[in-house]
């Protein structure tokens, strides 16, 4: 009676699964089977009989094996199977069907797999360092095979595919997207990666990318990643102000980027670096309830539209069309703010004319405060940007 019914069981199984059941008939869809349980192999028998020839061993944990029908025989499932070059039957116990979201890993160590994904699980066996083994479920760092069995994942080598090797891509969702431990979504974060992040894909499985963000190497999902626009030639980006960039004063490190202090009469005009998008901001603190800029003062906020770079210009006297709530002349020279306002964003094009120097904020003379980053990276203008 038992035996009757796992039959039916299976052979519901794998009805669902696309595979045709018959005695010696085709399968409908005869790939995406893997050998599974077998410590050794699984092998590959003349007839539908565990005492018949063996004809070959099918390594343990090998992909695609060819099932081109199924059939009971003898109280047990028989799959026939073609493997190098030869023609017979496989154990259907021990095959596994490969589904989507299935990838596999290499065990650096000998591990034990446990009925639970925790160490607080009864132990069941143990794997040989060096065992490779398909993943079907990952809770955390554990991973559950197909015998329903969960194993510590911790080192592990993924197999993955390497489609489009180095594809230049960025974060593309305003929540930001998790750096996952190993290509699956519950998996352990390794961080999250503020949006438009941009990220290099070295290798993808299970529509996910490895990629390398903020020292640590893991996965996020592709499915929250986009091409990077195709950047611009760096000699492309331009110094803000005409004339030479050989004046700076110092060069520090600063909140966006490696920050240099321009002289420059008041006044001077400044211009879009690139085409991109301007964000026009005053920074200031409250004196006796009134309103005074300090820190950046006056200051307009640049990103390109390739979105590869970042500029901050500060310290200005007034800005190009947008007007201020905060009059210049109401200004003191002091670090830090209580508040930093939003008074317009706009789209620029190369060379438009955006705002005009001066000293407003933490500053004691007329200059240009210029911040710079390439790729969220601080950056050196001196030498970078291209004067007009």
């Amino acid at each position: 009676m038992l035996k009757r019914v796992l039959a039916i069981v299976l052979t519901l199984v794998l009805a669902v699964g696309g595979l045709s059941i018959a005695a010696h008939g085709a399968a409908s869809n005869a790939t995406g089977w893997h050998t599974s349980i077998g410590n050794i192999g699984v092998a590959l028998r003349q007839s539908r009989n565990v005492n018949a020839t063996n004809l070959v061993t099918i390594p343990r944990g090998y992909r695609n094996v060819q099932i081109t029908a199924v059939s009971h025989f003898n109280g047990e499932w028989w799959g026939r199977a073609t493997h190098a070059g030869r023609t017979g039957y496989v154990r259907m116990m021990y095959m596994v069907r490969r589904y989507a979201g299935v990838f596999d890993v290499t065990l650096n160590a000998n591990r034990v797999t446990r009925d639970q994904a925790s160490t607080a699980g009864a132990v069941r066996s143990e794997i040989q360092s060096g065992r490779r083994l398909a993943i079907f479920a990952v809770n955390g760092n554990w991973g559950r095979m197909s015998n329903g069995r969960w194993v510590y994942l911790g080192g592990a080598t993924i197999h993955s595919t390497a489609t489009n090797p180095n594809r230049q891509m960025q974060v593309n969702t305003a929540a930001g997207l998790h750096l996952r431990r190993f290509p699956h979504a519950s998996a352990t974060s390794l961080g999250t990666a503020p949006n438009n992040t941009p990220v290099t894909v070295t290798a993808q499985v299970n529509g996910f990318g490895r990629v390398t963000w903020n020292g640590q190497t893991g996965w996020m999902s592709m499915n929250f990643l986009r091409d990077r626009a195709a950047p611009p030639n760096d000699t492309g980006i331009r110094f803000p102000m005409r004339g030479s960039m050989t004046h700076s004063s110092r060069a520090t490190w600063g909140n966006t980027g490696i920050l240099c202090d321009f002289r420059a009469p008041m006044n001077t005009r400044i211009y879009a670096p690139a085409d991109g998008t301007v964000s026009f901001r005053q920074s200031y603190t409250r004196f006796n309830n009134v309103r005074t800029l300090t820190s950046f003062g006056n200051q307009i906020i640049f990103t390109s539209s390739c979105r590869r770079y970042t500029m901050r210009m500060a310290h200005l006297n007034s800005f190009n069309g947008v007007a201020l709530q905060i009059p210049s002349s109401q200004t003191r020279q002091q670090s830090g703010a209580q508040n930093t306002i939003t008074l317009a964003t706009r789209t620029v094009r190369q060379g438009d004319f955006i705002g005009l120097t001066g000293r407003t904020g933490n500053a004691n003379g007329p200059h240009l405060h210029l911040e710079f980053s390439v790729d969220n990276r601080p950056t050196n203008p001196v030498g970078r940007l291209r004067t007009w």
